[in-house]
């Protein structure tokens, strides 16, 4: 490197170091554009070694190149300056180290992700690492400092200085162990024992440093529940699969432990118990056609395109959950004695603490969502947009109900007017959707988000949304509120999931409930 240039490249600062390599940040003066530089290095070691070393270094360019992976750092070119080697890469300044905040000697990180980053973050990890083992390489060095984020927060893998091929003109290093301590499978501290696996290990250690903020093994071992009572308890079972001491007891792949991770993320719990089952973005049909026995004439058929996923909670929130609200909020005698103080009598029938909670209202509602943020510490709970509601209840099916269009079936789903015995019932006791989504088409009714108009005549809900073309697609104007879903004292007709209804905000019925989204990127923290 001479006057501060490497080829056509402008050294600008040394900013890594490396087992065999310099990393450097440059700048490619013909497009003004910023790279990170890696040089071979290998003054330090001895005379015979420096040749195996150069292979190595070069391997390492050139399995980089080959790879081409999004979750894999980039690679733009591959030379040498005086008989040195060199290669071009992305420069990525962000490490999962510098978001996380973690010191240098107590590995306590000040940051602790939310689950859906996690997932998201170890899912490339994952899907990076299964591509870097199918090409015969193990990493050997998977840690924060070796994540690297690009300007639009999308993770990379970095830093295979020390990677293992499966290369039999290559030979392997023996007599010391190599990697990083902290992350170090027990198999790999026996130089040149360590394959995939090892890999796997190491990505327990860092899923659980980001959950927690803790090293796993730096003191004694604990669940991640334990420490984040916030967090899914599957979490538990996944961290210590992965950190198993035999490799055997691991998963025996990254796609293995992606597909663990991938049924971890479609389910949610929080701390009041409410489950939550991942419902993915995507495009359906709205309303019902025009033969469909029992249709409305607001029914009219449009697609709709939902580009963001959500979670939906499985079941209705239970009497058990508002109790909770009502307690905390010392709003529990209003809501025992509505009934009584408009002359009426409570609903005609006992109510246990898992069935659906009625007679709220939607602002009620509203009041209960806002509690339920303050209470998780985030903006992430709402009710249900009308289009997700439906295109959750189809679960991407276009039938009358989402088992098909046979009425003789809906006793296996839900409860209503044949099968409820005029009552509620317990929440997720009759068959769900293919989403997971139990009590769509019975129970109780469901407040959504939308406002609506109220057509006296037709006693139907009039929204500016059912028309085609919308994208995520709300109401925001009128005095009502819509109203989805079937109850306990509805016939199968009012039941389908087509069906529209609506009522005033601040409106109870007994048979009239409501159920929750938590949405993903909307968190206070």
């Amino acid at each position: 490197m001479a006057n501060g240039k490497l080829g056509e490249y402008e050294v600008v600062r040394k900013i890594g170091q490396g087992a065999m390599g310099e990393v450097f940040e440059a700048r490619m003066p013909l497009i003004d554009e910023v790279v990170a530089i890696k040089v071979l290095n290998v003054s330090e070691f001895p005379a015979d070694e420096r040749e195996e070393l150069r292979k190595r270094f070069v391997r390492e360019a050139s399995l980089l190149w080959k790879i081409n992976h999004p979750h894999v750092i980039g690679i733009y070119h591959v030379g040498a300056a005086n008989g040195v080697p060199y290669f071009v890469m992305e420069y990525l300044p962000t490490t999962l180290k510098n978001k996380m905040g973690f010191g240098e000697e107590t590995r306590r990180a000040r940051v602790r992700m939310e689950e859906r980053e996690v997932v998201r973050i170890a899912k490339s990890l994952l899907s990076a690492l299964e591509c870097l083992h199918d090409a015969g390489g193990v990493h050997r060095d998977v840690k924060p400092e070796n994540i690297l984020f690009t300007k639009h927060d999308e993770p990379k893998l970095a830093d295979f200085g020390i990677a293992k091929w499966s290369d039999r003109n290559l030979k392997t290093q023996t007599g010391f162990a190599m990697g990083s301590t902290d992350y170090m499978a027990p198999e790999q501290c026996d130089a040149g024992k360590a394959d995939c696996r090892a890999d796997i290990y190491a990505v327990g250690i860092v899923i659980y440093e980001i959950l927690t903020g803790l090293h796993p093994f730096r003191t004694r071992f604990q669940n991640p529940s334990a420490l984040r009572p916030d967090i899914h308890k599957g979490w538990d079972d996944l961290v210590r699969k992965a950190t198993e001491p035999s490799p055997q007891d691991r998963f025996q792949s990254a796609l293995e432990m992606a597909r663990a991770l991938e049924k971890l993320h479609r389910t949610v719990t929080n701390r009041l118990g409410m489950d939550f089952v991942w419902i993915p973005p995507g495009e359906f049909l709205m309303g019902s056609p025009e033969d469909e026995p029992g249709r409305w004439d607001d029914e009219k058929q449009h697609r709709v395109r939902l580009t963001k996923g959500f979670y939906m909670q499985t079941t209705p929130v239970t009497r058990g959950q508002w109790r909770t609200f009502a307690t905390e909020t010392h709003c529990l005698d209003d809501f025992e004695s509505y009934w009584k103080c408009k002359g009426m009598a409570e609903p005609e029938f006992e109510q246990e603490e898992d069935h659906p909670v009625c007679c709220v209202s939607w602002n009620e509602v509203r009041a209960f969502i806002d509690w339920l943020n303050r209470k998780e510490g985030v903006e992430s709970y709402d009710l249900p947009t009308e289009a997700q509601w439906e295109y959750a209840c189809r679960a991407g099916t276009q039938t009358v109900w989402f088992f098909g269009s046979d009425e003789k079936d809906l006793e296996r789903y839900s409860w209503f007017e044949k099968n409820s015995v005029d009552r509620t019932r317990p929440v997720g006791k009759l068959g769900s959707n293919p989403w997971g989504l139990h009590d769509m088409h019975g129970n109780v009714l469901a407040w959504c988000l939308d406002h609506c108009e109220w057509d006296s005549g037709n006693y139907r809900p009039i929204t500016d949304t059912y028309r085609e073309g919308l994208e995520d697609s709300v109401c925001r104007e009128g005095s009502r509120r819509v109203v989805r879903g079937g109850s306990w004292a509805d016939s199968p007709r009012d039941c389908r999931a087509a069906l529209r209804a609506g009522g005033h905000p601040g409106g109870r019925d007994a048979d009239l409930g409501f159920r929750l989204v938590l949405l993903p990127g909307r968190l206070a923290r």
